[in-house]
This record gives C-alpha cells, sequence and structure tokens, in this order.
C-alpha cells in the first residue's frame, strides 16, 4: 500500500517551543503508514533530530519561488505549517494538498510582541488570510477559545501539546533538603521572570531554598545583574535540560500568555509540581490535575499570592504523593504519542485518507 506523503513546514530547525512541538509530532508520527517530510526556512541545532525521522531540506527565505515550486512538485497528500511565516509561504505555493496548520499561541498578541504593532498587526492580518482555508488546530482549548471570540475565527481543532515521555525513575522528595525551584524558557517581558525573581527573593530569606533559571534572551543580563546570588542561580540556555530538571522540585511560571507552555508539560513528564500565573493555558492544566500537584497565584505587584503558593509548596509533607499526581497526569494527558495520535486521526478524517 502507498505511503501518504506528509509535509511539515517550519520557520527554522532552532530549539524553540513550536519546532519542538513538531519535532516530538515526527518522532510518534507512524512511519509504516507515512513518507515524512520536513521543508524548513532556515537553519537551527535540530536539523540532524529531524533528519532522523524524515527528509529535510532548507530553503532561504529569499528564494520563495524555489520553495514554492518544491511543494507543489513533490504532490504531497497531506501539508502542515507551524508559525506565522511558515503558514504564508505555504498559503502562496497554492499546492493540491489538505492543509493543516497549528495555532501555537493568541496569533495577535504574539505577532505584535515579536515584531511590534504596526509590523507585527499587520503581519497577523495576512497570517489570518493565508490560513482561512486551512484546518486549523489549537495547541490548546485556551487557544482555541481566544481564537474563536477575540479574533473571529471558526471551525479550530483543539489538540493539547505533548512532549516526550522519557521513562525517568521518580526519586524521592526529602522534606529537610534544601527545596530547589525553576524556572525554563526565555527571559523577556512577556515571560514576565522579574516577578518570580522579586517575589522569590523577599520570601525565600532564612529558608533552605534555591531558585534555578535556565534559559537565555534580551533581560538576562539586567536579572542577573539585579538577582544573582547564592540561592539564585542563572545558567543560560542548556540544549539538553531535562537531565538538570530532575535535580530539582517545582516548576514556577509568571508568564502573562502562553500557548501551551512545553516546560510546563515536561515538568510533570517528571514528576515537578508547578507553581504558574493563572493564565488560562496555565489554569488548563490545573483543571487537568483536579487542583492536586499543583498551584496557580495571581499576578499583581504585592507579589503577597504567589508567596502564599510558594510557602504552601516549601511547607508541604505531601511531596512524594503530588509528584505521583504529576507524573500519572502526564501519562493521562500530555504525552508526544497521545498528541500524535489525535493528529494522525485528524489527518485521515479531514483528508478522507486511510
Amino acid at each position: 500500500m502507498r505511503k501518504i506523503k506528509i509535509l511539515y513546514v517550519l520557520p527554522d530547525m532552532s530549539n524553540a517551543g513550536p519546532i519542538n512541538m513538531c519535532l516530538s509530532l515526527v518522532r510518534e508520527i507512524d512511519n509504516r503508514k507515512y513518507d515524512i517530510s520536513i521543508f524548513s526556512l532556515g537553519g537551527g541545532h535540530l536539523v540532524n533530530e529531524f533528519s532522523k525521522y524524515g527528509r529535510v531540506a532548507i530553503f532561504s527565505r529569499k528564494n520563495f519561488l524555489t520553495f514554492a515550486y518544491q511543494v507543489r512538485k513533490e504532490k504531497f497528500d497531506i501539508i502542515h505549517s507551524h508559525c506565522i511565516i511558515a503558514d504564508i509561504f505555504l498559503s502562496l505555493s497554492f499546492p493540491k494538498a489538505s492543509l493543516f496548520t497549528t495555532l501555537h499561541n493568541y496569533l495577535d498578541q504574539d505577532s505584535i510582541f515579536r515584531r511590534g504593532k504596526f509590523i507585527g498587526g499587520l503581519l497577523y492580518l495576512v497570517q489570518k488570510k493565508c490560513i482561512s482555508r486551512f484546518t486549523k488546530v489549537a495547541c490548546s482549548n485556551s487557544v482555541k477559545l481566544y481564537c474563536e471570540r477575540e479574533l473571529g475565527m471558526f471551525k479550530i481543532n483543539s489538540i493539547s501539546n505533548g512532549v516526550d515521555d522519557l521513562f525517568i525513575d521518580l526519586r524521592l522528595k526529602d522534606n529537610d533538603k534544601c527545596c530547589d525551584f525553576y524556572y525554563l524558557g526565555s527571559l523577556n517581558n512577556r515571560k514576565n521572570v522579574d516577578f518570580i525573581l522579586q517575589g522569590f527573593d523577599l520570601w525565600s530569606k532564612g529558608k533552605n531554598t534555591r531558585l534555578h533559571i535556565i534559559g537565555d534572551g534580551e533581560n538576562r543580563k539586567h536579572l542577573e545583574k539585579k538577582f544573582e546570588s547564592e540561592n539564585i542561580c542563572f545558567y543560560g540556555k542548556i540544549n539538553n535540560p531535562i537531565s538538570k530538571l530532575t535535580e530539582f522540585d517545582c516548576f514556577v511560571s509568571a508568564s502573562k500568555a502562553e500557548g501551551m507552555p512545553l516546560a510546563l508539560l515536561e515538568s510533570l513528564s517528571i514528576g515537578n509540581v508547578f507553581i504558574c500565573s493563572d493564565i488560562d493555558p496555565h489554569k488548563e492544566v490545573y483543571e487537568k490535575c483536579q487542583e492536586t500537584c499543583g498551584y496557580l497565584f495571581k499576578l499583581d505587584d504585592s507579589y503577597e499570592d504567589y508567596i502564599q503558593k510558594l510557602d504552601e509548596y516549601y511547607f508541604s509533607i505531601d511531596k512524594n504523593k503530588q509528584s505521583k499526581i504529576a507524573r500519572d497526569v502526564f501519562e493521562k494527558n500530555y504525552t508526544s504519542a497521545i498528541m500524535a495520535k489525535a493528529y494522525q486521526d485528524l489527518y485521515e478524517e479531514v483528508s478522507d485518507i486511510k
């Protein structure tokens, strides 16, 4: 039986959230049934990793015609794009295939944050027009509802992001040892890392605790200068952070906006509890946990609610029970295998390919 020809189109192959989500997807797609190709509009650290699972081709963004010709020439059955540039390039190529895109964030907010109000707003409108004939898949129910209510987009499917299951043995947590909190992600204004650090600095005096900051970004130097101390450690960007994260206890995030944060899902995969801001995607995970292995706090200038949640976890006597629940929530809801199965079912339903 002929394999289904599927193409993934990416903006680049950097170590970033949407790219890692697609990598997890291609790892799990049934390669006995699908012939996988990946076209990228830029290079990056993950080229070799993608090459393990499909044929990779890198195109220059300056040479749109070559990209469009190759997309049409190869007669793919299904083409699935990720992020604004890939969506626009694919749409303007006019391929004869079933077209899919994943909505990784609040489209207007993310584009404006990255590119400014004028350019970002304009590109968002172009993207919205380009994907009007695509099958749209939101990476969380929160993104689906936002795009429907605020952006007037309809017929959106929802498939939650998933992350790889590394089958790491859960270590027992010792209530008498140092309690290690951590943040993993970009250090920029939208991620609001200053809030995490300021609140932790106020709370941690006299406590056996540390906060570990893993990631890079425009605010890194400022934050290091302001907060680095004996119990606040900065690591920069680590290409494979999971082995480090297993040494820590609790993930923290004060992000102002997310799609479905992979760092939070990875924390569940290794049995780590979370303390996060009460934005809708965080609430979505919190509800899956039935409020048993995570904490949400309100973002306010007093840090009062955040500090209360740090206290609740720090003094908890059920850390090992919470860890087991976190791992169970991950296994039932957020593995890359669950995500890939949902995408594969949708491909076949929409494309009428079996």
